[in-house]
């Protein structure tokens, strides 16, 4: 393992009731007594880097014996899937795992799972490896790089605590008491009880339960399902539903199962080159027909957008039916996603077939709920963060956001207070946090005039750079439109590596980029100054066109715009804004394409200079209420 140098060593753990452990550590050796519940700790004093070394644990039965332990900086590496992302899925992966052989970096991986309440201890083994070729296909990726570069500065081991989960939100990382504490939160959980698996297997049973004893919810049997895909068929009582949107904050709540929608779109001629039929995210499988045709079904990819060809004649003149059949079995059934983004596209135009559906339901699937992080606050906390709160450490890394995309403008506030959270479990005030800024994916077409949440989410995370201590790597230019999870991290670590070494490490590294610090409006252009500029900006095109940057005037309504960088400032202007008063810079789900750098290499913050009003706003997160 790799403990934290330069610090206090906390050794802790369980033993018989008044049972005399006896620990020896280098050149130290200490006796303690294990109290009424068998438990006990020791305090070593701090040791610089080096080793290896050996720890032994001494009881009245036994004696543990740890060998190969480095003192070193120890590093959380938190967050979502994005930083669970293994090396073997990296760019050039091959090479590489194969060029690894790092035998001062080790990781240890905290195994995914979830309490309803604080667990002493870790309750699923774990062991360290070390980062060499043999082993390091299943690391994170951001923090083999991170450590490696930071590595190859200090020469002091690096250890890495891998600790994140997939999909998970910046609730259930964050300890409860800290959210009763505060007031977005503590409203939701005021008396709220811990609940168990087995409550809220009770509750999702009654919950369907009440939702079928409803007329208009009876459930149907085979001879009818066989028709509801059928253009003549009578859907005149079936219920509505909107989409894009879960159906669980619809009316039919919280079910598990297999349900059918059917929409139908009115054309003034027959279609007779092939269309397209564009549907955002589905949760879970889906079968889709137009016209009683089956044009494509998608089986358990519940974050992949669906494209279903439509052949050519089978849209007709006049009334035709778009019927889905959608099967969840994870209590997040339905589309998400932008309304632009459900639409029947064809060769000259296209037809948005979001907004109202009718609905039925086919079955119900009485199965345990498969319980997710998301469902109530404080879950990985208590399983996967409070155990470890003992022991000391460098700092944090984290790279986490899209699961709170949709509450973009609570985060800005809830991010915030799980720092402050740890820094205070861990009793570290000052303890580094430096975080990746969410990257480029086209989620739902989101721009300046639609809306977009993850510009939204970037904004927060930017506000979060006001607590001290931290630093937030800029990504937008290393993503992948059309992949949640970009290959390639290596730079992601390279980056978040330069801020530790200049911030934690004391190094005379470039860390960020250019940075919004002040407009003036001039005529029709707006002169933009910006921090972090002095090595001068740049335009990172072979073409030197700047792009990435919207204006607007009293109408609210952004148009791309003209960039010319001049004495270190950015003017912009458009023919069609006279009178400018704002600007957006990579506003967007998708801001890949912009472009504006420092001469140091690092991209610029993506920024608003208004404060119009947002679409997540108002957006609060929810707990499954039992």
């Amino acid at each position: 393992m790799i403990v934290q140098r330069d610090k206090p060593i906390k050794i802790w753990g369980w033993a018989d009731r008044d049972e005399k452990v006896v620990l020896k550590f280098h050149n130290q050796s200490k006796a303690v007594k294990a109290d009424e519940a068998g438990q006990w700790s020791c305090l070593l004093s701090p040791e610089s880097a080096g080793g290896p070394y050996e720890l032994s644990v001494t009881g009245n039965k036994n004696t543990l014996s740890l060998k190969n332990i480095l003192m070193g900086d120890v590093w959380i590496c938190g967050g979502q899937s994005n930083m669970e992302f293994w090396m073997g899925e990296v760019k050039d992966s091959y090479k590489e795992i194969q060029q690894a052989d790092y035998s001062e970096i080790r990781q240890f991986k905290v195994q995914n799972d979830l309490s309803w309440v604080e667990e002493p201890d870790i309750r699923k083994d774990g062991h360290w490896e070390t980062a060499t070729s043999g082993n390091i296909a299943r690391f994170s990726a951001v923090a083999y790089f991170f450590a490696r570069s930071v590595y190859q500065h200090t020469h002091v081991p690096i250890g890495l605590i891998n600790d994140n989960w997939g999909g998970t939100n910046v609730e259930t990382w964050t300890s409860r008491k800290t959210l009763e504490r505060d007031s977005l939160f503590s409203g939701l959980l005021r008396g709220l009880p811990p609940s168990n698996l087995d409550s809220i297997n009770h509750y999702q049973q009654a919950a369907n339960n009440k939702i079928l004893e409803m007329p208009e919810n009876k459930l149907p049997g085979p001879a009818d399902v066989k028709h509801w895909k059928d253009v003549s068929y009578d859907d005149s009582q079936w219920q509505k539903m909107y989409f894009p949107g879960q159906w669980r904050s619809q009316s039919i709540g919280n079910i598990q199962g297999a349900i059918w929608f059917r929409k139908t779109i009115r054309l003034n001629a027959a279609i007779k080159t092939k269309a397209t039929l564009d549907l955002p995210w589905v949760a879970q499988s889906d079968s889709t027909f137009v016209n009683g045709v089956l044009v494509g079904a998608t089986t358990n990819r519940p974050q992949a957008t669906r494209e279903y060809p439509v052949p050519p004649g089978l849209l007709k003149q006049g009334d035709n039916v778009i019927s889905m059949r959608i099967s969840d079995s994870t209590n997040m059934g339905g589309i998400s996603g932008y309304p632009e983004s459900m639409c029947l596209l064809m060769r000259d135009t296209s037809i948005l077939i979001s907004g109202a559906w009718l609905f039925r339901i086919e079955k119900v699937y009485n199965i345990p709920m498969l319980v997710h992080p998301n469902i109530y606050p404080s879950l990985l906390y208590n399983a996967m963060i409070y155990p470890i709160t003992n022991l000391a450490v460098k700092g944090v890394i984290w790279y986490q956001g899209e699961s709170n995309v949709a509450r973009s403008y609570d985060y800005a506030k809830a991010f915030p207070l799980m720092i402050n959270d740890w820094r205070e479990q861990f009793k570290q005030p000052d303890l580094p946090f430096l975080f990746v800024q969410i990257s480029s994916f086209n989620w739902g077409n989101g721009d300046s005039n639609r809306g977009s949440n993850w510009a939204e989410l970037r904004e927060a995370q930017t506000k979060t750079l006001s607590l001290k201590n931290t630093g937030m790597a800029v990504t937008i230019d290393i993503g992948d439109r059309n992949n949640i999870h970009p290959t390639n991290k290596q730079d992601v670590g390279k980056r978040l590596a330069a801020i530790a070494l200049n911030k934690v490490y004391g190094e005379d590294v470039k860390y960020k980029g250019p940075s919004f610090s002040a407009m003036e409006i001039k005529a029709d252009s707006i002169i933009l100054t910006f921090a972090d500029a002095d090595s001068g900006l740049v335009i990172n095109d072979k073409y030197q066109y700047l792009k990435g940057f919207e204006i607007a005037g009293a109408d609210h309504v952004f148009h791309y715009a003209k960039a010319i960088i001049e004495n270190n400032k950015v003017v912009i202007y458009s023919e069609q804004v006279t009178a400018p008063l704002a600007i957006h810079y990579a506003w967007a789900d998708d801001a890949g394409d912009s472009n504006l750098y420092n001469k140091d290499g690092f991209p610029a913050v993506p920024f608003r200079t208004d404060n119009w009003k947002t679409i997540t706003k108002g957006a609060h997160y929810k707990i499954l209420e039992l």
